[in-house]
């Protein structure tokens, strides 16, 4: 048995097959695309100049919202970068009395400053070397007061406290008649 292959079905092998067509020709390759930068022209008088290229990338740097104090806890394990600077809140009451903030964590070579502030002004700072800070308002008026810290070095295991005397309620001010 013989084989030819590529020969089409019956026949022998004795007849050379037709040539194929020809293919078309291949087209042409497209011409390079040469980029060439030129320095840009200088704006004329009427023109604004051109912002720079790549563009200055904007960074916004947003403070974290103010964490709530609730009277007499003192929140502990605080931590802040060394020049960060973190925001506290207490709700003072109507009628309260002694009010008192303070930070402490007796951990050597740590500096922070404590400023409050009521109703957009500030109305306390204590500014040590130390990161122990204390503010003391005998007759407070009644509202929100904000407790800054700022962090001159960085600051690790700081306690903030907040707290005051709340009003005696008029109900039981007398026992129970």
């Amino acid at each position: 048995m013989v084989w030819t292959i590529g020969a089409p079905k019956g026949d022998t092998g004795a007849s050379p097959p037709e040539p194929p067509e020809p293919l078309p020709p291949a087209p042409e390759p497209p011409a390079p695309v040469v980029l060439a930068t030129a320095p840009p022209a200088p704006p004329s008088p009427a023109e604004p100049p051109a912002p720079p290229w790549p563009p200055t990338p904007v960074v916004a740097v947003v403070a974290a919202p103010p964490v709530p104090l609730v009277n007499g806890i003192a929140l502990v394990n605080q931590h802040a970068a060394q020049n960060e600077q973190l925001f506290y809140t207490l709700d003072v009451p109507s009628g309260a009395i002694d009010l008192h903030f303070e930070t402490s964590g007796n951990v050597a070579n740590q500096d922070a400053d404590l400023t409050i502030k009521f109703d957009g002004q500030v109305i306390c700072q204590s500014a040590g070397a130390a990161d122990e800070e204390a503010c003391d308002f005998p007759s407070p008026a009644p509202g929100t007061y904000t407790a800054i810290v700022d962090a001159y070095t960085t600051l690790t295991n700081f306690t903030i406290l907040g707290r005051y005397t709340a009003p005696v309620d008029g109900i039981f001010a007398n026992g129970f008649d």
